[in-house]
């Protein structure tokens, strides 16, 4: 009888803690004392009784990337930590964290006070915007998964599905690659012509990288936007950039965009970034924004 009594009660206890997901952060700061900035950040993380910090990184130094120009530079870090709280309400407290530290959304990629984003919840995946878990532009931001190795360098992308210290790696090596996938080829010369406007002079070149060319890849100093085959294995660019259309704009069945989306996205492949043509101006910004997130830290 006391076994009936008691056991019941320290499974369950155990049960709860193992269950418990483990989360990651990342932190940002480029306005004010922004080291005590982040560490308030993280003090109030562990004010709450529903999150127990694990690991905080370094701190670094890193440049600003995408949004307007002549920001000042960043520190950025990461949290790993384990809570009781469900996903969306751990956002909720990040937010709330923001609010109290200063923090005004005002332009997009501006300078701020604070920045919390949740990177990683357990081994969840969820697409409830504003809650998109990986957060979608982890995996190519050299400033995210610099801090994020420091912490939880084995932890497993769950869509990617390779260790972070893995993804890191693979963005950092040669070919300097972005491959442009879509069903509508015009379409995704337009984009690349329309990057490599806006980034003329700053050392990265357009073509076509399937065949031959491929072999002109990743000279020192240079980065490469193009168009990709779309079921080459061999041709493996640093970042795929997926432009996708909506059904009654393509030039082709839906199911064959379906198809070109599992193809880029699958496990396994390296790191992605989903766009829809509606936006050009925006899906410029993006990909200018990918390749500095890769490039510099």
């Amino acid at each position: 009888m006391h076994g009936a009594a008691f056991f019941p009660a320290r499974v369950c206890f155990a049960v709860a803690k193992v269950l418990m997901p483990t989360c990651l952060l990342g932190l940002g700061s480029n306005q004010g004392d922004r080291e005590a900035l982040l560490r308030s950040a993280v003090d109030a993380l562990r004010e709450n009784p529903q999150i127990a910090v694990e690991a905080v990184s370094s701190f670094i130094a890193t440049q600003p990337v995408g949004g307007p120009p002549d920001q000042p530079s960043y520190l950025n870090g990461a949290v790993r930590l384990t809570t009781e709280a469900p996903a969306h309400q751990l956002l909720c407290e990040m937010l709330a964290i923001e609010r109290r530290l200063g923090r005004e959304r005002r332009t997009r990629w501006g300078t701020r006070r604070i920045d919390l984003d949740l990177l990683l919840y357990g081994e969840s995946v969820i697409d409830t915007p504003p809650l998109v878990i990986p957060h979608p532009r982890m995996a190519f931001r050299r400033f995210v998964l610099t801090g994020a190795c420091e912490v939880a360098g084995e932890r497993v992308h769950p869509l990617i599905g390779w260790p972070l210290t893995k993804i890191l790696d693979f963005i950092s090596r040669p070919p300097a690659s972005v491959g442009v996938y879509s069903v509508a080829p015009q379409a995704a010369e337009k984009l690349i012509r329309a990057v490599g406007r806006a980034l003329k002079g700053r050392d990265l070149a357009c073509g076509e990288l399937a065949g031959p060319a491929a072999s002109a890849v990743g000279q020192p100093g240079e980065w490469w936007i193009a168009t990709a085959p779309t079921r080459a294995d061999d041709f493996s660019p640093r970042l795929k950039i997926l432009l996708l259309a909506p059904d009654d704009e393509l030039p082709c069945p839906p199911s064959e965009q379906r198809r070109l989306q599992n193809h880029v996205t699958r496990s396994g492949h390296g790191p992605w970034l989903t766009l829809w043509t509606p936006s050009p101006a925006d899906a410029v910004d993006e990909v200018i924004a990918a390749i500095e997130a890769m490039r510099t830290l």
